[in-house]
């Protein structure tokens, strides 16, 4: 009937708060608490861990920074034993008189001069408390000096916590269905009974549309953003089952053997015929299993409890509608899919999840004392502000620009053009504080506009919105979908939107999300094993120098005007200048040396020469181009692997292209340098593997046995980078240079 009969007493959601105080507890629940105290859960749509009120006074127990109350002792424990030993209340504490007279005292001079002579560190306790206040005036008056010269991104990352303290939703009654992993390279289902034992009696999903005509890293990021929005609703997600394969290796009827559904003419089938915005070109398509794109037990663990369509639809397909049907076009349909008992709330994602007339955010952020926040706390108005920026200004300057939130770049270039600022050298610190104190903005977090089509988890940055327009997604979905079984977002959120489809209330929250998405999302096993078989024989063809990578997107590209050039040879000359530019970079590198740490420049037998080859993913299909680029010193994924090697390692995998692209993202993962798109979600997603390698590097993982064991493993000469010093969108690169003309 809906709800699903398991162990008596297991339950997916938590009660729903039954007081305004236990609502504003619930509400601020928030992910930059990563220290809190943990606490026990029957619930995968609960957290795994409990927090104090922010508008609380810290105790020893509540504080961030001291142990965990379950383990842990308050300093209000003594204190309360103390009077109720004493006679006293509770909540009452004996007088001063008394506990002074209960100290110890010195008998004598003699014991005093004794005590000086033991500990002569000992200073008077009027001279004590003089040296105190010149202390405190002197941390007073240097603070500020002192704070405008931190970096504020260290400072915020100083706090940040790990993606593992933010685990919520393994399952209901300790469950883990990702324990069944593959055997020999082939993914093994979870069983129905340890998805029931999972979900438990009563529980709370999120979904979104899905666009079935979108590739894989585009249906990745919407993927991320379904599961972002789930974990801030406390439910859980529900992602596609399938993906569309589009280009096939060899002949297609070997293609169509190993697929789901077979569409000879996919801009023209039955379903996609009448659909406004379908495929960009045509041509035929395979519909495969997402088990083949993403390593699913590896996801579970790393992010919690999820369910596929086809693990949800075959949980519950005896009380599913009896007209059900499943729409190929991915689309979530609340009266088809949704199973006698339960509810489903579908939300218009233009009108409003996403309108214009707002800014979404995540949750509410909290200020020190438990009010709603600004942002971060800059401390109250005075000296050091910038003349000319009020409240009112600034209201203004953002209708001019006909929106509700700013970039810094943004910000500053509308103030300027007011005259406010300029002659002067302000820095971004400077300009933040008087935006958010003066201007009474409040401070997001979310990533730099360079990634809002390729949705890669770096350049994370910070904006600046009108409070009054902030709409927290959290909020929102606890008021007034709690009762729903099922909160679906109808529509598209994704097309130059912020990764994870919402600002984030602070820095923790946007870091977490770009954690669990940089470990969590790879692809399965044997993909990262063939590539390194590419990556031993590209070391092996430079003799083991440094070497760069390179994404040359254009397929259907070229005819939506998005590539950079519509000619092959002119596209491709523009990526191997910014691939030569990068040996510079790599010259100017330093680089550490393993096991001691110790940093030294990079050899210069090291570096790539200028005639060296570069591996080149590509989507290009002419003949003519293809030469071209081989003789300017591409190396493409069959000049290195044959296809014979990648069906032993990949099986009926490697006959298609779609599948053969994320070794590809793999091999551009372990290049010393890489050139990609920033219109394309393909060099999203090998920004992302590159910084998932960099991170195991830093942390000194160790590989897997058969991963990263080449010498040219990536990044391997170099160490650690910082932020992206080793790779360069194609469009920036183009940009300088023409900025330097």
């Amino acid at each position: 009937m809906g709800k699903l009969s398991t162990r008596h007493g297991s339950q997916l959601h938590p009660l729903l708060p039954s007081t305004r105080d236990q609502h504003h507890r619930m509400l601020t629940l928030d992910v930059e608490a990563s220290s809190g105290a943990q606490s026990p859960s029957t619930s995968p749509s609960s957290p795994t861990f409990s927090y104090p009120s922010p508008s609380a006074p810290y105790t020893s127990a509540s504080s961030p920074r001291s142990a965990s109350p379950r383990f842990g002792t308050s300093s209000t424990t003594t204190t309360t034993g103390y009077a109720h030993a004493h006679g006293y209340g509770y909540g009452h504490l004996p007088k001063w008189s008394e506990r002074l007279a209960s100290l110890p005292k010195s008998s004598s001079l003699v014991a005093k001069s004794r005590e000086t002579i033991l500990r002569p560190w000992r200073i008077p306790r009027w001279r004590g408390g003089l040296l105190g206040i010149l202390c405190l005036v002197f941390l007073w008056g240097g603070w500020p000096t002192f704070r405008l010269s931190l970096d504020r991104d260290d400072l915020e990352s100083g706090y940040g916590p790990s993606f593992q303290d933010d685990r919520w939703f393994i399952s209901a009654n300790g469950v883990d269905p990702s324990e069944e992993d593959t055997i020999d390279g082939e993914y093994t289902k979870p069983s129905l009974q340890s998805l029931k034992e999972a979900v438990g009696e009563d529980p709370k999903f999120f979904t979104k549309n899905g666009v079935a005509w979108y590739g894989f890293n585009n249906r990745r990021y919407m993927l991320e953003a379904t599961m972002n929005l789930a974990r801030i609703t406390h439910r859980i997600p529900i992602l596609p089952s399938h993906i569309w394969a589009r280009s096939c290796v060899v002949e297609s009827e070997e293609c169509t053997k190993h697929a789901l559904q077979y569409l000879a003419d996919r801009k023209n089938a039955p379903v996609f015929r009448d659909e406004f915005i379908t495929w960009n070109e045509d041509g035929e398509a395979w519909k495969l299993g997402i088990e083949h794109f993403i390593d699913l037990p590896h996801l579970r663990r790393t992010y919690g409890l999820f369910l596929t369509q086809q693990e949800f639809f075959s949980l519950y397909a005896s009380t599913l509608p009896s007209n059900f049907k499943v729409d190929p076009r991915g689309y979530w349909d609340p009266d088809l899919y949704t199973p006698k008992g339960m509810t489903c709330t579908g939300l218009n994602a233009t009108d409003y999840y996403d309108s214009s007339a707002y800014v979404r955010i995540d949750r509410e952020a909290q200020a020190s004392g438990g009010g709603k926040g600004r942002g971060k706390t800059w401390g109250r108005q005075g000296r050091g502000g910038i003349e000319g920026i009020d409240e009112r200004v600034v209201r203004e300057l953002m209708k001019d620009d006909h929106t509700f939130v700013w970039t810094m770049e943004k910000a500053v270039k509308a103030l300027k053009s007011k005259g406010i600022g300029s002659g002067k050298e302000l820095r971004n610190e400077e300009w933040a504080k008087a935006l958010v104190r003066q201007g009474s903005l409040r401070e997001v977090f979310t990533f730099d506009d360079s990634v809002l089509m390729c949705k890669a988890m770096a350049r994370p940055s910070t904006e600046y919105v009108d409070s009054s327009h902030l709409r927290p997604f959290q909020t929102e979905a606890f008021e007034r979908y709690s009762n729903a079984s099922i909160l679906a977002i109808l529509g598209q959120i994704h097309d130059q939107r912020k990764p994870g489809a919402a600002h984030f209330s602070s820095p923790f929250a946007r870091d977490q999300f770009m954690d669990w998405v940089i470990e969590g999302i790879r692809p399965p096993r044997a993909y990262v094993l063939a590539a390194e078989k590419v990556v031993e024989e590209i070391t092996r063809r430079t003799q083991g120098r440094l070497w760069g990578s390179a994404h040359l997107r254009r397929g259907d590209f070229v005819g939506i005007a998005w590539a950079s050039e519509k000619d092959p040879k002119t596209h491709f000359d523009k990526v191997k200048k910014a691939l030569e530019a990068g040996i510079d970079v790599l010259r100017n590198r330093p680089s550490t040396i393993p096991g001691q740490g110790r940093v030294q420049p990079i050899r210069q037998q090291d570096l790539p020469l200028s005639n060296d080859v570069f591996y080149l993913a590509t989507d290009e299909d002419d003949p003519v181009a293809l030469a071209y680029y081989r003789r300017k010193g591409a190396l493409l994924l069959h000049d290195l692997i044959k296809q014979d090697e990648l069906d032993e390692l990949l099986g009926w995998r490697a006959k298609y292209w779609d599948l053969l692209a994320l070794v590809e993202q793999e091999v551009l993962a372990q290049s010393d340098y890489f050139v990609g798109s920033r219109m394309s979600s393909t060099t999203g997603g090998a920004i992302n593997s590159r910084l998932r390698r960099r991170r195991k590097k830093e942390e000194g993982l160790a590989e897997p046995k058969g991963v990263g064991s080449g010498s040219g493993s990536g990044l391997g000469h170099s160490g650690y980078v910082k932020d992206d010093e080793d790779w360069i969108f194609l469009e920036e690169f183009v940009e300088r240079e023409r900025e330097h003309d």
